[in-house]
């Protein structure tokens, strides 16, 4: 119920946008902006796109990684700042997916080949900054005014060196957040961790 709340809220805070604070100055230094018009990357025909975004401005200073969970090694996808999306080509398939900031939490999916898919990155009252969870945006999302509103208002970003290297130089950190809330995250209600899975027809 948790998420189905913050994804409520989404939609009010977003019109805070006209706000006297320039939110999209906490976009993180270690990305790169590439523009209003930027469009998402073509897709090879065995390829998933999965777009990260947050529309939220609560908890605007603070940053959000992703991450694509392997057993052979994990995946760094890219900070998702408030106001952005990431953009992310992957096999389709099983996955699953990490956010990290004061805390981790996770999201399940199920990937078509040659589909578009999106998550929403959604901040939640923290302790020290704000904590994140990732949402699935649902088939029947996809064509709403509201989904509407979280994709103009969010602009692509891309990784760059620096963005890489910081994921490499707290790679210890990410991992043990990880190990800790996986735990959290095995003992939730299996309903609980379906409102948190991607369906394979949640395509756009």
């Amino acid at each position: 119920m948790r998420t189905v709340a913050v994804i409520a809220g989404l939609a009010w805070v977003v019109t805070l946008l006209s706000g006297c604070v320039n939110v999209r100055e906490h976009v993180s230094p270690k990305m790169r902006r590439l523009g209003a018009d930027a469009a998402p990357p073509s897709l090879e025909a065995e390829q998933a796109l999965v777009i990260f975004m947050r529309p939220s401005v609560y908890g605007y200073e603070g940053q959000s990684s992703v991450f694509d969970l392997y057993p052979d090694g994990d995946q760094f996808i890219g900070i998702v700042s408030v106001l952005t999306k990431v953009a992310y080509p992957t096999l389709p398939g099983e996955h699953m997916f990490m956010v990290i900031s004061e805390n981790a939490d996770f999201l399940r999916a199920n990937l078509k080949p040659g589909k578009t898919y999106y998550v929403l990155v959604t901040p939640r009252f923290g302790w020290a900054k704000p904590r994140f969870s990732l949402a699935p945006v649902r088939k029947e999302q996809l064509g709403s005014a509201e989904f509407a509103t979280w994709n103009q208002a969010t602009e692509f970003i891309a990784n760059t060196d620096e963005s890489l290297e910081w994921a490499q130089e707290n790679w210890a950190s990410i991992e043990d957040k990880k190990v800790d809330y996986m735990r959290k995250w095995d003992a939730k209600p299996q309903a609980e961790r379906d409102q948190q899975t991607l369906n394979p027809n949640d395509y756009q």
